[in-house]
């Protein structure tokens, strides 16, 4: 059944899918018509009052980089539910912000599916992708009633920070949800080796590995993009040091050292 579902997955991305994604034509001057998830695949992280602040378990899994376990105390986010796909990244190619950015996958029929996650990009290509993408979410402000409370602007879309990412995939859970084990996982879990399909799967196809907040593909199928720099000295330490642990949630600039972290794993 899995290979059916994938074989679907596929189809579905040939075909268009217009239940999870929406085309949009923005009314911003220069902004260009893309794709955007449905709204009901953002997720809520945290508080939704961005001046408070929720404790999110991060670190303490089975490597030492990953010790110690800590809390981090961040204001609540939105989390989108699926990874970015190749039909959301063809329409940035197709706009005068996207056109410069060559993607050597393009013929590649093992990775150029509309419903397979993008990969094969670089980071700087990423955050020009949510630059540009932010246009794409206008909604109408909302009417100021007299004497109440003025709107929290909305945040700009952008990648989240190392720890933005590890507190949306662990989701309101106590314990470690990503915890290594000796034992392979089962082939049906998530994309990865011991499933044999080598090669991207459409987003979503493994529903035995969303999480609680339904985030899917945290695990597996392709690795994803964190806004902060990661040197090897910082993975080297893992989480002992305060600065390291406020350098993770830091985003990075074009022109900081170092490389930048990846989370999730691939197939």
């Amino acid at each position: 059944r899995l290979r059916l579902r994938l074989k679907a997955g596929l189809m579905l991305g040939e075909l268009g899918d217009n239940i999870r994604y929406l085309f949009v034509r923005p009314e911003a001057p220069g902004a260009s018509p893309g794709l955007r998830p449905h709204p009901s695949l953002w997720a809520q992280v945290g508080p939704t009052q961005r001046h408070l602040r929720g404790g999110f378990r991060i670190g303490g899994g089975a490597y030492g980089d990953e010790q110690p376990a800590w809390t981090a105390h961040l204001p609540g986010f939105l989390a989108c539910r699926l990874p970015l796909t190749v039909g959301e990244w063809r329409w940035f190619q197709r706009s005068p912000q996207g056109a410069s950015w060559d993607w050597a996958l393009t013929a590649d029929t093992d990775y150029n599916n509309p419903l397979q996650p993008v990969t094969g990009i670089t980071w700087r290509a990423m955050r020009a992708y949510a630059t540009w993408a932010d246009a794409l979410w206008n909604p109408t402000a909302p009417q100021h009633q007299p004497g109440a409370d003025p709107p929290e602007p909305r945040p700009s879309l952008a990648l989240p920070t190392e720890v933005q990412w590890e507190a949306a995939a662990r989701g309101p859970l106590e314990g470690d949800a990503m915890a290594a084990s000796s034992e392979a996982p089962p082939a049906t879990l998530f994309n990865h080796a011991n499933t044999r399909w080598q090669r991207p799967s459409p987003v979503a196809c493994f529903s035995r590995s969303i999480n609680a907040l339904g985030l899917a593909d945290t695990l597996g199928n392709v690795w994803e993009f964190c806004a902060n720099a990661l040197t090897d000295e910082q993975q080297q330490r893992g989480w002992w040091q305060a600065a390291d642990q406020q350098a993770a949630n830091r985003p990075a600039e074009d022109a900081d050292g170092g490389d930048r972290a990846l989370r999730g794993g691939a197939f």
